[in-house]
């Protein structure tokens, strides 16, 4: 284990095993060269498979990081990211073998470096029930994942490796290595931490592993004390109601990704036809901008018609003397034009006022209205077109909105259940997971190894792939 001491110096455990060989390598000292050197691209590449599912791409990287051993410059970041995986193997026996071939190759390790190598020593320890390496190992951790002195990426790995030690170890039936009261003080403190995200990290990791850790006490305490046989076929049992009910959730998840696309086929359908009837409103509108004759057409009413209720007819004749000019040369003057006026009689009509009767006033108004309404029916039809076309698109986009939003809620609770299928899926591959280590446990004779790395992962390659990249 590496530990500060007032002097700094530092032991180091290193190992290696690849190939499912072990090897013990003695190498020069290293010092902080990782810091100063620009990580290659085959380097990078071998530390990004670290977080895949693939045993072959451990095997690639294996053989990728084994031969970076020789490098100056990427020996020590090639070596800690070999060990990280050899745990990621779980090859515990290895791994202890190698531990025991102690070298002073980090004198003067960075703090991201020496945290990582904690990490794996709290690995190695809880695996090997070393308890006061693992509780030393423990109290670092939780120290320095609660101040700044260590880069993010390294508090949030150290936050994780804590949440899931704690989560473990909880239990009685765990037997902790580490004392509970230590257990419960990293519980409170990173809960009082102001780093928001390493506390989240702690509490998230922790809650998970609490989730697995539960199904192990559950099926141990019902089954711990059976022989071997009698545990391996309720274990058979178990596992096979686990995966019926996995296959059933399966099946309804495709069946409902099925309906689910359909009704999305179905939303775009809609939202296409809704898209269509928006043009066709934006063309009526137009059409109505462009009459403004339509917008305020009032319907011709025969009592609003005003007419008149008297009328002038013929009287007979009238003479009148009517004065008029004509144009006249000047006595003795031939070439002088003069008007002189002259009279003459003039027949004319004469008029009197007679008042109209009731029928011929109605007859007038009825006249009129006539009229009016010649003007206004058509233009009445065309407003009525206008705004009947205008409110069968509106009822159409209402019609097809209601359908979508129908449509979107029926996407939601397939959502809704899919993700509590999800959940419930992940709880019986926890279940299958928990019954598996259990009876691993029950048949090694040490029930406490199912509370144990690598039994349990403890260690997050994700969070240890981001602080290898630093």
């Amino acid at each position: 284990m590496i530990i500060r001491t007032s002097s700094r110096q530092l032991t180091v455990l290193v190992w290696l095993m690849y190939f499912g060989v072990t090897a013990f390598i003695h190498l020069p000292v290293l010092g902080q060269s990782s810091q100063a050197t620009e990580v290659s691209n085959e380097l990078r590449r071998a530390i990004e498979r670290l977080d895949s599912s693939s045993s072959n791409e451990w095997e690639k990287s294996t053989t990728e990081l084994t031969a970076l051993l020789n490098s100056p410059t990427e020996r020590e970041l090639a070596i800690r990211a070999l060990a990280m995986f050899h745990i990621r193997r779980g090859n515990v026996a290895a791994i202890g073998n190698l531990c025991r071939q102690m070298t002073k190759i980090f004198p003067q390790p960075s703090l991201g470096c020496e945290l990582q190598m904690i990490r794996v020593q709290l690995w190695h320890a809880l695996a090997s029930e070393q308890p006061a390496i693992a509780s030393a190992c423990f109290s670092h951790l939780l120290k320095f994942s609660l101040s700044s002195d260590a880069s993010n990426a390294s508090n949030l790995a150290s936050a994780e490796m804590l949440g899931a030690v704690v989560g473990m170890l909880e239990p009685d039936e765990a037997e902790s290595p580490i004392d509970k009261a230590m257990l419960l003080s990293a519980t409170n403190a990173m809960a009082e931490s102001a780093q928001n995200d390493v506390t989240s990290t702690f509490r998230v990791r922790r809650e998970r592993t609490c989730s697995m850790v539960k199904e192990l006490v559950d099926w141990l305490r019902v089954n711990g004390r059976l022989s071997i046989e009698d545990a391996t076929k309720v274990a058979e049992q178990d596992q096979a109601a686990v995966i019926a009910a996995t296959d059933e959730l399966k099946q309804i998840n495709i069946d409902e990704r099925n309906q689910k696309e359909t009704i999305e086929d179905n939303i775009k359908r809609l939202s296409d036809d809704r898209s269509g009837f928006a043009k066709q409103v934006l063309n009526v509108q137009l059409r109505w901008k462009n009459a403004p004759v339509l917008h305020n057409l009032v319907a011709p009413d025969i009592r609003r018609i005003q007419v008149p209720t008297t009328e002038k007819v013929r009287d007979g004749w009238e003479t009148e003397r009517v004065a008029k000019t004509r144009k006249v040369a000047t006595p003795g003057k031939p070439d002088e034009i003069r008007e002189e006026t002259y009279y003459e009689k003039e027949r004319k009509p004469k008029y009197k006022t007679v008042h109209l009767s009731d029928a011929e006033i109605l007859a007038d108004k009825q006249r009129i209205y006539q009229q009016q309404l010649s003007w206004y029916l058509p233009l009445k039809a065309k407003r009525d077109e206008l705004l009947d076309e205008k409110a069968s698109l509106d009822a159409q986009i209402k019609d097809v909105n209601d359908s979508i939003k129908a449509a979107e809620n029926e996407l939601d609770t397939l959502k809704r259940n899919g993700n509590s299928r999800q959940e419930l899926l992940k709880q019986l591959e926890i279940r299958s997971h928990a019954i598996e280590i259990a009876l691993n446990a029950l048949e090694s004779g040490r029930s406490t190894s199912a509370f144990r790395p690598p039994s349990i992962e403890v260690i997050d390659f994700a969070a240890e792939e981001r602080v290898l990249k630093e």
